[in-house]
């Protein structure tokens, strides 16, 4: 035993081709940068525009924190996509019939079998691949957009998987073809196993180098293949010429797998990580490397110039396979097959293996093997270089494949020319007088020594390829261990896309209109400010278009786009964010979900439901990056279908289904605006989520199915049939906006307020109590706790129905909260999101009120990033076209005749409350407000600090809606209007007097004005101020408020009839002092109006005020009138069955 282990030591070192040191160091290295180096090409390629000098200065200016902020995390959807990929490619192996074929025998004597399977199961990869893009069912483009994350994983995975195959061989080696060198480095590098397998049939090896190794090659070039297809809406000829090379050589290698089993990377190195690795991360990622460069510049090559290449590198392929050929062919028939037609030359060679015997080798000296040693990588060199030279020569990143496969192979050359020289001795240096030109070739040996397979150290990597991998990663590593010369490695704005034959002085290329054209999948921060953020790379996106900044996901929206530059805002945190972090772009707008479960929901500005988020994340703040959707898919709703049917032709708003939300709105599915076509599936009456199909239409021989869930960009109004004059009043049981200053159901209204005037309690009474079917709350950047008093208070109010029902109010509202702490950015989104919302509920023929609290807040936000942005500023720092916005905003608003049947009418009621700044009207955001409603709720802060509420300012609110409903007001009560008229001159004509009394005092003005002035003073206090905290007063029906008016200027107006008549009917002067003193008790009866509670009933209520109503006219004709009148007063008591003596 130690006479072996001796044997074993002394054939080790003489047969090491470097020194022990010069081993571990080129082991180390490779084990260290070669992963990271990956990452680099990739990040280089995608993200710098090629530009080797660009990553070299930012890695200079950011050092290990930049390096590791361009690493990307692997993610879910990366490690499913290799999950997918491996256990298809697995699958293959192991089901897929295939001719048994053996290996050549091992040192022990072992001989593997092998299935050859390997083109049938390339064939149905890529028909499989080509077959899921061209019908629909997986874009490749998302392999490329994941694919540095896809990298990263590989990476991970693959390390994971080496350390797996260690200890396998150590613990459970599954053959007698295993051995530990002693040295944990070596072992893990070069691997301890020849023929590892799990079971019996899957040969690890296999799946390594072939199944996945050399077939994710061909998927990766078909991926970029497409995606620059999908990006320019063609293939350039440099990319065909690229990719068909590749795939013709793939194909010739599967086609010779049953050779490629009796080479050395099977029959000789084990299973570690120099393979197993190499295979699955190396392979994939730089062997693809200029099909990778060539999707983001694509060039020209003209037809005359790529055929010529393409037959340039097929000669080359075909060369290459008939050398591996007619090797094969010399060694399966020992030495008698033809070569070129004639019998083969060749050497016998014999040598002594390590235990003393004595055995033969046939060395091949004719055909392709007769112009020098080992010839057949010569061909796979030039074709390297023929499907690398359609990128021509601007960038030295396309090339770094050929020049590693050049220099590994000249290594290969040198390391089996040391081991053939040592072991045949003169039978060599005959071999090499015969061929003085050697080759990066592996010795073409019919034979191999097998002691020399296990027991002999393998062989490390040359000084050559070691040279080679350090001055790459010590150029582009260099920036993390020092800051030299960083003024002069100041990063130029070098971001270009590439033309063909124009380099530049930084290695990319300029820009030309061809490549201005191009569209980009994934861009790349250039700059940060705030929730502002600047990327480059973003050629072909759109205005609003959705993106997902850094390796949070931010959600972001671009809101300006110059050449292939992108402005962002942000809707997130940004803190954190770095100078070339991704940005994804999502090919969609901003987008709200709209379907079953939005009432009695709570969103932030972008639609992101709290609930689920604070459940999800058992936190109080929103964590960034978090994608929730909107609506939960998984709960079923009751689907019943309408009296449609298969055949049915339907269209665009077509209202086909019910679904039971909540007692209080049934939620009415339609189709959207955007479809039509003939029913050929309608789903039948039950229990379906989401996700289900409910619907299926054809259209001009395409099918498209539909789910009850639709999404709607939120800055795009939805359509309607036709806009329609809106007749109805808005009522929100406060008296002094019912009354005076009324809206209509599709109005735009504005409640303009200093703090503390009361925006937000008008604002949620409307929610509360206004006769919408549906109410969308915005909380657009107001305080916190605001928005938690809605949560709390809404789901205990309650509303009374028709049939006598109590239901929570919150059943009928949806509420937007973007509160002051969160994003900016996200506050400018809120207002759009609500107001689409509000329009899905229109569409279904529901009128819908939407409160924003407050637009002064969202135009804060419009100034933020317009300040971001650098724009001109106007009026107060606001954007020119604030008044723009907000009149775009405001037009969403309407009555509306709905597209689709059955026929009805919605409309949209906007409520905007504003805050100026010190309750300055002249605010640039409440005048430009103010010019575009029709109705007018001016709040004032003296009237608040009185502790008068509602605060709106009499004298200087208004609406336009007044002409409009008096056909309702006619219907409803023909005396109305005088009524309301007689109360706005009653209170115009009191501030008149208010400056005379400040002069002169109340005493010296006439009695009429005395009595405008109690009047004025009773509407002031009894009628325009309401108490939301009481029962009685929180709500006035407008029923309450007409007779509740009705009777005070009932007062007014026979007060000033008395006073005018000079005597009563004792010949006493009429005053206002004696009116006041002899109605007594009534006149109490008049203030207490208001303590009337609408819980008894509206019959009840009516009964009472038409009694005040009497009694005054009963108690002036007793007190005041003629003895006829009083006469016919008294008749008028009798025929009522009315006591007189109850009154006086």
């Amino acid at each position: 035993m130690v006479a072996a282990k001796a044997e074993a030591e002394s054939t080790k070192k003489k047969d090491m081709v470097h020194s022990p040191i010069l081993t571990y160091f080129s082991v180390i290295t490779l084990l260290s940068t070669c992963p990271p180096f990956v990452i680099l090409l990739w990040y280089t390629m995608v993200h710098q525009d090629g530009s080797i000098l660009n990553t070299f200065n930012y890695l200079n200016e950011h050092g290990i924190v930049g390096f590791v902020s361009i690493w990307p995390r692997p993610t879910a959807v990366a490690w499913k996509l290799i999950a997918c990929y491996a256990l298809f490619e697995a699958a293959l192996q192991l089901w897929l019939p295939g001719k048994q074929v053996e290996g050549p025998i091992s040192p022990t004597g072992n001989k593997p079998v092998y299935k050859a399977n390997g083109v049938l199961a390339y064939v149905v990869t890529l028909i499989t691949y080509i077959s899921l893009w061209w019908f629909g069912i997986f874009n490749p483009t998302v392999v490329y957009a994941h694919l540095g994350e896809i990298y990263s994983a590989l990476i991970f995975g693959s390390f994971v998987f080496c350390v797996f195959l260690y200890i396998k061989g150590h613990l459970a080696p599954s053959s007698t073809d295993s051995g530990s060198s002693g040295n944990i480095i070596f072992d893990f590098y070069w691997g301890m196993e020849l023929y590892p397998r799990i079971g019996k049939n899957f040969d690890i090896k296999v799946f390594t180098n072939c199944r996945f190794g050399m077939m994710s090659w061909a998927v990766l070039a078909v991926t970029y293949c497409i995606k620059q297809y999908e990006t320019n809406g063609k293939v350039a000829d440099s990319m065909l010429v690229n990719t068909v090379l590749m795939l013709v050589y793939i194909t010739k290698f599967f086609w010779w797998e049953a050779g490629y089993w009796n080479t050395m990377d099977i029959a000789h190195d084990r299973a570690g990580f120099y393979i197993c690795w190499g295979c699955l991360v190396w392979v994939p990622s730089i062997y693809t490397s200029p099909g990778m460069y060539l999707v983001n510049h694509p060039v020209n090559l003209g037809p005359q110039l790529a055929i010529s290449i393409l037959i340039a590198g097929i000669m080359c392929i075909y060369i290459n396979y008939d050398c591996d050929r007619q090797r094969q062919e010399f060694r399966r028939t020992n030495g008698k097959s033809l070569v070129w037609g004639k019998a083969p030359s060749k050497i016998v060679a014999s040598y002594t293996t390590t235990k003393g015997e004595t055995k033969t080798s046939l060395l091949l000296t004719s055909g392709w093997w007769g112009l020098s040693r080992h010839f057949h990588y010569v061909p796979e060199i030039m074709a390297a270089f023929f499907w690398t030279v359609p990128a021509l020569f601007d960038n030295f990143l396309p090339y770094f494949y050929f020049v590693f496969l050049t220099i590994l192979l000249f290594d290969r050359a040198k390391r089996d020319d040391d081991r053939c020289r040592s072991k045949y001795g003169k039978y060599w240096k005959t071999y090499c007088t015969k061929h003085r030109i050697g080759t990066p070739l592996k010795a073409n040996l019919q034979q191999q020594d097998k002691d020399t397979l296990i027991r002999d150290p393998p062989y490390p990597t040359s000084p050559l390829l070691t040279l080679l991998f350090s001055l790459l990663l010590a150029y582009t590593f260099l920036p993390l261990i020092s800051s030299l010369n960083r003024q002069y490695c100041s990063n130029p704005n070098s971001s270009h896309r590439i033309s063909v034959n124009m380099p530049s002085a930084y290695g990319a290329r300029l820009t030309t209109f061809e490549d201005s054209e191009k569209e980009s999948e994934c861009g790349y921060v250039r700059k940060v400010s705030g929730p502002v953020v600047i990327a480059d790379g973003m050629a072909g996106a759109a205005m609003y278009e959705l993106v997902r900044v850094g390796h949070d996901n931010l959600i972001g929206e671009i809101i300006r786009l110059e050449g292939d530059s992108a402005t962002i805002q942000v809707y997130e945190e940004t803190a954190g964010l770095m100078v070339n972090d991704p940005v994804l772009r999502t090919h969609k707008p901003l987008s709200v979900e709209l379907g079953p479960g939005i009432l009695g929901n709570i969103f932030d500005g972008i639609q992101r439901p709290l609930k689920t988020i604070a459940k999800r994340s058992g936190d109080v703040y929103i964590p960034r990056g978090v994608s929730v959707p909107a609506l939960d898919k998984d709960i079923l709703w009751e689907f019943q279908p309408k009296k449609i049917g298969e055949g049915d032709l339907v269209t665009g708003g077509d209202l086909y289904a019910t679904v039971f939300e909540n007692s209080l709105v049934e939620h009415h599915i339609a189709l959207p605006p955007d479809a039509m076509g003939k029913i050929t599936y309608i789903a039948p009456p039950g229990q379906y989520s989401l996700k289900d199909t409910v619907l299926e239409l054809e259209f001009q021989g395409v099918k498209k199915k539909f789910t009850m869930l639709q999404t709607w960009p939120v800055r795009t109004p939805r359509p309607v049939a036709s806009k329609l004059a809106a007749d109805t009043p808005l009522l929100t049981g406060q008296r002094v906006l019912d009354a005076l200053f009324p809206s209509v159901l599709g109005g735009t209204c504005a409640i303009p307020g200093a703090f503390g005037c009361g925006k937000t309690v008008i604002s949620q009474a409307l929610s509360k109590y206004s006769n919408s079917d549906t109410v969308v709350y915005v909380g657009c950047g107001e305080r916190g706790n605001e928005m938690a008093e809605v949560l709390m208070d809404f789901p205990q109010l309650t509303m009374t129905l028709p049939d006598g029902r109590e239901e929570s109010v919150m059943k009928r509202t949806t509420l937007v909260a973007n509160t002051s702490n969160m994003p900016v950015a996200a506050r400018e989104a809120s207002i759009y999101t609500g107001i689409t919302i509000a329009e899905y509920f229109r569409d279904m023929g529901y009128n819908v009120s939407m409160m924003a609290d407050s637009t002064s807040r969202w135009a804060e936000a419009l100034r933020e990033i317009s300040g971001r942005l650098a724009e001109m500023p106007a009026d107060s720092g606001y954007p020119a076209y604030l008044a723009a916005r907000l009149a775009s905003f405001y037009e969403r608003a309407g009555k509306v005749k709905c597209l689709g049947g059955p026929e009805r009418n919605g409309s949209v009621t906007i409520v905007g409350a504003v805050s100026p700044p010190g309750g300055d009207f002249s605010d640039p955001v409440t005048s430009a407000t103010l010019s575009i409603v029709q109705v007018f709720w001016g709040l004032d802060k003296k009237l608040a600090q009185r502790k008068h509420f509602p605060s709106v300012n009499w004298l200087i609110s208004y609406s336009k809606y007044s002409s409009a409903l008096e056909s309702f007001y006619e219907k409803f009560d023909s005396d109305f209007i005088d009524i309301r008229t007689k109360a706005r001159e009653v209170l115009q004509r009191e501030d008149d007097l208010n400056e005379i009394v400040q002069l002169v005092g109340k005493d010296a003005l006439a009695e009429t004005d005395k009595i405008t002035l109690e009047t004025a003073k009773l509407l002031r206090e009894d009628y325009l101020a309401q108490n939301a905290f009481t029962p009685y007063d929180k709500f006035c029906p407008f029923y309450k408020s007409v007779w509740m008016m009705r009777n005070i200027i009932h007062f007014y107006n026979l007060a000033n009839q008395a006073v005018e008549r000079g005597a009563g009917m004792d010949g006493q002067k009429i005053t206002y002092t004696l009116i006041k003193h002899r109605l007594g008790d009534l006149f109490y009866r008049l203030v207490s109006q208001k303590f009337e509670d609408p819980a008894e009933g509206e019959d009840v209520l009516i009964g009472k005020f038409k009694n005040y109503h009497i009694y005054f006219c009963i108690f002036w004709a007793f007190c005041f009138l003629r003895a006829e009148i009083s006469r016919a007063a008294c008749r008028l008591l009798s025929e009522l069955d009315i006591d007189g003596t109850a009154i006086g």
